[in-house]
């Protein structure tokens, strides 16, 4: 019996490692998906992957901010001067902060 299953199981692994590689769709084998549906779906999902890589990279950087706190130092003080070597003095301390906090957020 055994012999049986590892001699079926080799004749359907082809066909699984070949499946696996692709991206199943929810229109697979349905009637009337046309392409502006793929599209729409491709879209929709490509922005949840946006905003999950984005949720993922703030985790990261505050797990860096806190474990290397030199390193966090020195790349806020860069980009300050990169900031301040832009607008220069037409903005305020606390507008040039409030920006530098919405660039680290998005």
């Amino acid at each position: 019996m055994l012999h049986t299953v590892v001699k079926r199981s080799s004749t359907f692994a082809p066909r699984v490692t070949s499946v696996i590689g692709q991206r199943a769709y929810a229109h697979d084998g349905m009637k009337g998906y046309g392409e502006k549906e793929r599209g729409e779906e491709t879209v929709y999902f490509r922005k949840e992957e946006e905003k999950l890589l984005r949720t993922l990279l703030q985790k990261v950087a505050a797990q860096a901010s806190k474990h290397d706190v030199e390193g966090s130092k020195a790349a806020a003080d860069e980009a300050s001067a990169k900031l301040e070597t832009i607008v220069g003095g037409k903005l305020s301390a606390a507008e040039k902060a409030a920006l530098l906090e919405w660039k680290n957020s998005h």
